[in-house]
């Protein structure tokens, strides 16, 4: 199986070059992510849908997570990052379909050490 390879960043978001996803993970480098929460609104109740992790999953097996989610590689913009609600979850999406709720930079402490830094 290929390694991604993925855009890495210093601390002001200046890219700084590329590494590979294990590498970044294991230094806590910053790097690009793509998120996407599928909701609803039913009645009066508002919904926000989640994905159950699978049991062979490294990280955080088991648990719930985004709707769909993954890294950016290297060569790929924020728009490429739609392909991640496919391959997640089998549905097809345009850009157009969806409302971007902006870029948010955050970092992931797991376990008293840094487990990666991710978000761009």
């Amino acid at each position: 199986m290929n390694s991604e390879i993925l855009k890495i960043f210093d601390d002001n978001r200046n890219t700084i070059g590329v590494s590979t996803r294990e590498e970044v993970h294991r230094l806590g480098l910053w790097h690009e992510t793509f998120h996407c929460w599928f909701i609803s609104r039913e009645g009066n109740k508002d919904y926000i849908y989640l994905q159950l992790r699978s049991d062979q999953k490294k990280d955080y097996p088991n648990l719930l997570d985004i709707t769909a989610a993954g890294h950016l590689l290297a060569h790929e913009t924020v728009l490429d990052g739609i392909r991640e609600v496919h391959e997640e979850i089998g549905i097809e999406v345009t850009i157009d379909e969806l409302e971007s709720l902006g870029v948010r930079f955050y970092t992931t402490r797991r376990r008293g050490s840094w487990d990666f830094q991710g978000g761009i």
